[in-house]
């Protein structure tokens, strides 16, 4: 989610949406999401890291 999308103003004026608006924070705040995995390597030999931007670099210019 883009965080702009947090800081919007909106205003609640009805006692019934802002009570609806309440439980559905409060049941955001229960929800445990697993966290996803991430696929990748961390690279920290100067030589193998020089390799993988050759690499990338050659493929941009080829399309």
């Amino acid at each position: 989610m883009a965080t702009s999308s947090i800081i919007k103003n909106f205003f609640i004026s009805d006692k019934k949406d802002v009570e609806e608006f309440a439980d559905a924070l409060e049941k955001a705040v229960n929800v445990h999401a697993s966290p996803l995995p991430v696929l990748g390597q961390q690279m920290t030999d100067p030589k193998e890291i020089k390799a993988l931007m050759l690499k990338l670099k050659g493929k941009a210019a080829n399309g």
